[in-house]
């Protein structure tokens, strides 16, 4: 190639170039993002969920807080809800909090096929999908988020998850 570059070489230079900077770009909005929602995290987020009655839900105060995200047809959520079912006498001084995007006949469904509903620590709730996004970004599921009684977050686990590590986080 000559230097200056000719007008031909010009028109071939100048779309490759606009791409090249289009995704650096994106990709740098994307981890602004990402350590955006992360930092969000750090404590224990405003969120509007709703329970599957349609009842506005609060957090307790001054209680650990553990969220799953959870999809009803995911199979790694239906073990994570049968596992924690096998530990939860050990779950009782904390609150756990599972929300989803999916509508509430599907959540009810969910809880049908486990007993946590059943008990007072234990909410199953709904959330937008834009404002789960805004929230927790892509998140895989089962996604857990453990908050201590300050709402600070202690840990994070992505995927199913055994009863017994979150169990050691609630100590």
């Amino acid at each position: 190639m000559t230097f200056p570059p000719s007008g031909k070489q010009l028109l071939i230079l100048t779309p490759a170039l606009l791409l090249l900077v289009a995704l650096v770009v994106i990709t740098q909005d994307k981890v602004s993002e990402k350590r955006s929602i992360s930092n969000n995290l750090r404590t224990l987020p405003v969120l509007h969920l709703t329970t599957t009655d349609g009842q506005l839900f609060s957090f307790p105060k001054q209680r650990a807080i553990v969220l799953v995200i959870f999809d009803p047809t995911c199979e790694h959520c239906q073990r994570e809800a049968q596992d924690v079912e096998e530990h939860i006498g050990s779950f009782s001084e904390s609150t756990m909090v599972w929300i989803s995007t999916a509508s509430p006949t599907e959540i009810k469904q969910f809880c049908s096929n486990h007993l946590l509903a059943t008990r007072k620590n234990i909410h199953f709730t709904n959330i937008h999908n834009d404002e789960l996004q805004r929230s927790f970004g892509s998140a895989i599921v089962p996604y857990i988020l453990i908050y201590n009684k300050e709402g600070r977050l202690l840990q994070e686990f992505k995927g199913e998850t055994k009863a017994e590590a979150i169990l050691k986080w609630l100590e």
